[in-house]
């Protein structure tokens, strides 16, 4: 397997459409794309090819004045899930996080991502696995389908993050 992760360009924008209708239940639409790309260019935006198949990938903003890390978007298609694509991907972001000398990395969620092990969209036992854990809920974080959901904030420590280092 030959995986290459790099910064998204503009030419990458229908791969990274498709790689998130494919990886999420309540995908961007094409405003929020459209928004990202106006409102917020300074966020960390890479993608994932593995043998020249665009198949996942990460959106990222780095809060210098809290020196949290917010991870608002890690998806990988699901016939590429299970070859540790989600984990270089978050791997990548959490170097990121220790070098920018941030404090934390949170990962805002659907409700609906945290359904339990059977449901195909569930990401909370993954994120358990690397570390993470459940810091609180936010009610009416997201909007979907026109009705708010409540946010799960997963997190961990750079600290938590230099301890599995080493």
């Amino acid at each position: 397997m030959n995986l290459d992760i790099r910064q998204a360009k503009d030419s990458d924008a229908h791969y990274l459409v498709d790689i998130d209708r494919k990886s999420y239940e309540h995908p961007f639409e094409i405003r929020d794309w459209q928004s990202l790309a106006i409102n917020c260019p300074e966020w960390d935006l890479c993608i994932a090819i593995v043998d020249f198949r665009y198949c996942g990938y990460s959106i990222c903003e780095d809060n210098r004045a809290d020196r949290v890390m917010t991870i608002h978007r890690l998806g990988v298609i699901p016939n590429f899930r299970g070859r540790n694509i989600g984990s270089m991907l978050l791997h990548r972001l959490e170097y990121k996080a220790v070098a920018a000398q941030m404090k934390s990395i949170e990962i805002p969620l659907h409700e609906t991502s945290c359904q339990g092990k059977n449901d195909p969209y569930d990401v909370t036992e993954w994120l358990i696995k690397k570390g993470f854990k459940c810091l609180r809920i936010e009610e009416a974080l997201f909007q979907a389908y026109g009705k708010p959901m409540d946010g799960y904030i997963f997190g961990k420590t750079v600290e938590e993050v230099k301890l599995e280092v080493t």
